[in-house]
């Protein structure tokens, strides 16, 4: 492992830093352009340097941000967390991009990117001559915010790498990163932990509709009775979840159409399709920890953006879902590698919580059963204690003993039913 310091400035290199230097180095890769080198080093860093190294056979370049210098004695350690150099881009000049009020994406990054030659942009996928972006509000925006306005107008993932050779950054607009057929299998249990499941509140639980205005002031005159009567539709079930005393009862969203056309079927449906949208609770579930070298995984056989099946064999059948992966986290040095997955089948949360649930049903019996047989125990000791004295006079001594048999025969249930639980307790794992 070989790391290159160069000058920002001219490409030229400062100096080689060997693998004998560097104390710590993980690099992060995440599907939402997040790209990210933390490095600690005895060698000298100094901020707007670029680190030029080779990850899974491809080069990469990273900006130096703020690094920190820490004295262990006699020894100077460096640290930081460089960026992508695609940051750089935040600094290139911003230009007047022209009098057309629209542009086709491919332009677009030609004329931003103008200033920084160094820069050119890839679409493998396609797209950039059939995607057209109203320019008006970015006229004098950096290259990178307009890299980043194209990404999103065209639902690409991006990446970014170092061509050597023909001395350029490249920036690759991808419709999909990584592999769209399943790359790997995770299993609950083996390499996969656990599972988080995050709900947020829907943005509206009531909506507005207003046709032929072009703002809220606008709408007000504009408002009809079209809604059962009320100038308002409301989602009632989750209404009954999510209204806010706050607002006055409903969270209100509104829709306005400023075509000037009639308040018709048509503009009424629109607005119920937009609060059916928007009023629907957020449900995410992300899987993680994985360290795909612990179970003799190479870290080459998955990318960020794979789709991966996830399996758990515990579900009778076997529960099979899908996911990508979102954030892989390498430690450079150890060749650990850290996988989160993401977008993972809605189904996957609700089985789990209703395993949970089972799961709990189950010690809880345990625990009844348990108690139970505890409490008739008790009653049996105390009766046993009280005719102790009865029992020793007018019984012989084979049923004395018989009696006590069965009394700690009751015991020993109990205290077996007390290991299964202690048991399950420690074998059950938070998925939820």
């Amino acid at each position: 492992m070989i790391i290159e310091l160069r000058d920002a400035r001219d490409d030229t290199t400062i100096r080689s830093i060997a693998e004998r230097e560097i104390i710590a180095l993980t690099h992060t890769d995440e599907l939402n352009g997040a790209d990210m080198l933390a490095i600690t080093t005895l060698a000298p860093l100094e901020p707007g340097q670029h680190l030029v190294l080779k990850i899974v056979g491809q080069t990469k370049e990273y900006t130096v941000q703020a690094p920190k210098a820490t004295r262990e004695g006699s020894t100077v350690v460096y640290s930081d967390t460089a960026l992508s150099s695609i940051c750089d881009l935040f600094g290139v000049q911003p230009l007047w991009l022209g009098e057309d009020t629209s542009m086709r994406a491919d332009e677009l990054l030609k004329k931003a990117l103008s200033p920084a030659p160094v820069w050119s942009v890839e679409f493998p996928d396609g797209g950039a001559d059939e995607l057209i972006l109203t320019i008006r509000e970015l006229h004098y925006k950096s290259a990178r915010e307009i890299v980043q306005r194209v990404a999103a107008a065209g639902g690409f993932e991006i990446e970014t790498y170092l061509d050597d050779k023909a001395d350029k950054r490249v920036i690759v607009f991808r419709k999909h990163r990584g592999s769209t057929a399943p790359t790997a299998r995770f299993s609950f249990g083996k390499n996969l932990l656990k599972v988080e499941r995050t709900q947020r509140a829907p943005e509206i639980t009531a909506c507005y509709g207003a046709a032929g205005s072009t703002s809220w002031n606008g709408a007000i005159s504009m408002l009809d009775k079209r809604f059962n009567g009320k100038d308002h539709i409301v989602n009632d079930e989750v209404d009954k979840l999510f209204s806010k005393r706050s607002c006055g009862g409903h969270a209100f969203g509104l829709v306005i159409d400023n075509k000037k056309r009639p308040y018709d079927q048509e503009f009424c449906d629109e607005v119920k399709a937009y609060l059916a949208e928007h009023s629907t609770p957020q449900v995410t579930y992300e899987a993680s920890v994985l360290e795909l070298t612990h179970h003799n995984a190479p870290v080459q056989s998955v990318q960020v953006g794979d789709t991966v099946d996830i399996v758990d064999p515990t579900f009778k059948p076997t529960l099979r879902c899908r996911g990508r992966i979102t954030k892989l986290e390498s430690d450079l040095l150890s060749q650990r590698t850290t996988v989160t997955l993401g977008n993972i089948t809605r189904d996957l949360g609700d089985l789990i919580a209703g395993r949970d649930s089972k799961f709990q049903s189950s010690v809880d019996k345990v625990e009844s059963a348990a108690q139970s047989i505890q409490k008739a125990s008790e009653e049996r000791l105390l009766n046993f204690e009280k005719h102790l004295k009865e029992l020793d006079k007018h019984v012989g001594e084979f049923q004395y003993q018989t009696y006590i048999n069965q009394y700690y025969k009751m015991i020993e249930t109990v205290s077996k039913l007390e290991e299964r639980i202690k048991r399950l307790e420690e074998n059950r794992r938070p998925y939820l």
